[in-house]
């Protein structure tokens, strides 16, 4: 199985902007928090074990905003890359 580019993946996406640092949705409003509020314990270009950690702290912190506050999912596209989909809301019964 391939290695996740988690950062690549936030930004091929389309939901980070500011080298993956700040949701692009909130960005336009003025709402910047960086790392999606993952504290700093690494870098989002560096290879070492422990920015593979923050990278993938910062990848999953997004995909939670995402879904929470915008009803997005982060899903595959099929070539290679990421998209955001609608979630699919569930009807009562």
């Amino acid at each position: 199985m391939a290695r996740i580019d988690y950062i690549l993946a936030l930004r091929s996406a389309g939901v980070a902007c500011m080298m993956a640092t700040v949701c692009s949705r909130c960005y336009k409003d003025g709402h910047r928090v960086a790392f999606f509020g993952v504290p700093i314990t690494g870098t989002t270009m560096g290879d070492k074990p422990k920015d593979r950690v923050f990278q993938k702290a910062v990848w999953c912190a997004a995909k939670k905003h995402i879904k929470e506050v915008h009803g997005l999912a982060i899903i595959r596209n099929g070539a290679g890359g990421w998209k955001t989909t609608k979630l699919r809301m569930e009807e009562p019964s």
